[in-house]
């Protein structure tokens, strides 16, 4: 499975293949969470209120690094 393979770190010591398990999808939990919402199996603590106060933020922090929204990554 593309991922699984091993890492080759190659230094002044010479050369070692690293085997690491493939570590879980990133957004699992977050997508459980959803799906848990709208099951009726438990609540989403994100909503429309705070979705546009979490976007305000992230664009806050990244302006300095990107130079706004609206310039080209």
């Amino acid at each position: 499975m593309p991922g699984d393979e091993p890492l080759r770190l190659e230094n002044s010591g010479g050369v070692q293949m690293l085997t690491r398990p493939k570590p879980d999808h990133v957004q699992q939990p977050l997508i459980q969470s959803v799906v848990h919402d709208m099951l009726g199996q438990g609540v989403f603590p994100s909503t429309g209120e705070t979705a546009p106060r979490a976007s305000r933020i992230m664009d806050t922090v990244l302006t300095g690094y990107y130079g706004g929204r609206m310039d080209e990554f």
